[in-house]
């Protein structure tokens, strides 16, 4: 947000900005929050498969289609997503965020809220959700397509975006792969392999920490040494 702010500031007025930002700050925004989770609760974060133990609902749910993202988990937008469930009755069973954190109360809100995904498409779940959102706007609730690998491939917007590229690799040959997710006008990323197989570098580590040759290392292979 610091650099589109300041981007967007040096459009309008040519002038440029410092960004200040702290190392802690960096660190935080990348881990997630098992850091903070841990200083609240002293446990690390359990396995709870597509839940969320920091918020519900956050996860993918089951429709007549295939999955469905939805994300409804502060007070206001949980009050969206009961609302365009018609389950006033989960809403006031779960009224609070930290009622929607507890583990076994997230299986039960699970539960009810793919009875109704299931009885829907996703387009059908969309277009209810995006109706809500525009039209009453108490809250927002976001939905989201789940894809099957094969769709995502087919997806143009993929594509133009760099996240795949065809390639070629020295033990692959022609290749397609899911590329870095950074992106760098001037210093775009680079593929150099997909996957090194192993001992890939035997030789030379072989010849960096041993002083071991090409031909010493080819007879120590006739005789099964390595």
């Amino acid at each position: 947000m610091a650099i589109l702010s300041a981007l967007h500031y040096r459009i309008s007025s040519g002038k440029g900005q410092f960004i200040d930002v702290s190392p802690a700050e960096a660190f935080g925004r990348c881990i997630n929050y098992g850091l903070t989770y841990y200083q609240d609760f002293k446990d690390t974060i359990p396995r709870v498969g597509n839940y969320d133990v920091g918020v519900f609902p956050y996860t993918y749910f089951k429709c007549k289609d295939g999955y469905a993202f939805l994300s409804g988990f502060s007070d206001i937008n949980w009050k969206a997503l009961t609302t365009i469930l018609n389950r006033p009755d989960l809403r006031e069973q779960f009224p609070t965020i930290f009622d929607r954190l507890n583990l076994d109360n997230m299986k039960v809100m699970y539960k009810e809220i793919t009875k109704w995904t299931m009885n829907h498409t996703y387009d059908e779940i969309y277009d209810a959700v995006m109706s809500y959102n525009k039209n009453v706007g108490e809250g927002i609730v976001v939905p989201g397509r789940i894809s099957a690998p094969m769709e995502t491939m087919k997806a143009e917007n993929w594509w133009v975006r760099m996240a795949f590229e065809n390639g070629y690799d020295p033990y692959y040959k022609e290749i397609t792969f899911a590329n870095q997710a950074w992106k760098m006008t001037e210093s775009p990323p680079r593929v150099k392999w997909i996957c090194r197989p192993v001992g890939a570098d035997n030789e030379y580590v072989y010849n960096l920490k041993l002083g071991l040759g090409q031909e010493q290392l080819a007879a120590m292979k006739e005789k099964a040494v390595i």
